[in-house]
């Protein structure tokens, strides 16, 4: 029996070398798939004809483009490539642009391709798909399985972590859009004169979940499971009642008393004229409201002693209509029940002539209609 020499492997190539034009758009868009890709090509080296294609015709279509400079769109679309039109997303991409990568890289397509690998390795994502030489830069593509149009913000939010993990390595900011295309392999970049090839990849198509969710924990950020976690932990907080929303009617308006009695306060303790009866509407009302409000009318003829010295007690005192405990207040309702009262508040010794305004919280929580 004779051994295998571990020498005649060292030239071996990586299996995504030997792939032939047609079976890379085959793998790219396979013939089963949802939408149609767009081919482009040079008419001439001076204009760019484009056409749509079903999934079937486009290997061989590719196949005939090769003598030129010809493009494929990575996602796919029902019509022409707009993102209104979109069908599926079927990958991932970079754009290493040889204008924005470091010059020792830039100058090696070889060498730049495995530092790109390593880097890709070191930082725990999956190997692309494939790793393209485009005749002056790279093109990296790590497959998807297919995703529906309504997940475009899903996959714009990766597609844009992605690229902020390769600036360093020459990232296109701008290749972030659901219409891009890439170079064919086997075809010619007119601008350098060298033809397109693919230099690895692991040809596999990934998850988008778990890719997306290895692109945020490399660049720092959290997972969308954590993401969901956290709002879930949110809303059980806000359940507990820890709100003022959350309160009970009782103990919204003993909030808002206190809050007419630090208005008081600020105004030195005394309401000015032309708020006092307001003021006293509203404190009296809040006291209807509460839980043991005690005497109504004794308190309140006790608040207007101290706080509207000198006002005829027929302006406020409650008449015998005032509402108790679960009974309503016509005059005051729609005002402090539903309003965000406004009043100005006095000139303060710390404060020098500068003027603020109050809000007193509603007992509602909703805005001044």
């Amino acid at each position: 029996m004779e051994h295998l020499d571990p020498t005649h492997l060292l030239d071996a190539k990586p299996v995504a070398q030997l792939l032939t034009t047609a079976d890379y758009v085959q793998l790219l868009h396979p013939i089963a798939a949802i939408g149609k890709p767009t081919i482009m090509t040079s008419v001439a080296g001076m204009r760019m004809h484009s056409r749509i294609y079903r999934t079937y015709e486009a290997p061989w279509i590719a196949e005939c483009c090769v003598d030129t400079a010809a493009y494929i769109t990575l996602n796919r679309f029902h019509g022409p490539r707009r993102d209104r039109r979109l069908a599926a997303l079927n990958a991932l991409y970079l754009d290493l642009d040889v204008d924005l990568a470091p010059r020792a890289l830039a100058s090696d397509p070889a060498a730049w391709a495995q530092a790109f690998t390593r880097d890709v390795e070191h930082r725990g994502l999956p190997a692309p798909s494939f790793v393209n030489f485009t005749g002056r830069g790279l093109a990296a593509i790590w497959l998807i399985n297919d995703l529906p149009p309504r997940a475009r913000r899903r996959w714009s939010a990766a597609q844009k972590a992605l690229i902020g993990l390769y600036r360093s390595h020459g990232a296109d900011p701008r290749c972030c859009d659901t219409a891009r295309v890439f170079r064919i392999p086997g075809s010619i970049n007119l601008k350098s004169g060298r033809t397109v090839e693919i230099l690895g990849g692991s040809l596999q198509r990934h998850s988008f979940e778990d890719l997306a969710d290895r692109i945020y924990i490399a660049s720092g950020r959290p997972t969308r499971r954590e993401l969901q976690a956290r709002k879930r932990q949110k809303a059980s907080s806000w359940k507990g009642g820890s709100r003022r929303s959350r309160l009970s009617p009782g103990q919204r308006f003993v909030a808002i008393q206190e809050d007419l009695e630090r208005l008081l306060d600020a105004w030195g303790g005394r309401v000015p004229v032309g708020h006092r009866n307001t003021w006293l509407h509203l404190w009296a009302t809040c006291l209807t409201h509460q839980e043991n409000p005690g005497d109504v009318d004794a308190r309140t003829h006790a608040m207007a002693s101290i706080a509207t010295p000198g006002s005829p007690p027929t302006k406020w005192v409650p008449s015998p209509s005032m509402p108790r405990k679960g009974q309503r207040f016509p005059e005051a309702d729609h005002r402090c029940r539903t309003a965000a009262i406004i009043m100005p508040a006095p000139h303060l010794p710390t404060c020098s002539a500068s003027r603020t305004r109050w809000r007193v919280r509603s007992a509602c929580g909703r805005s001044s209609p």
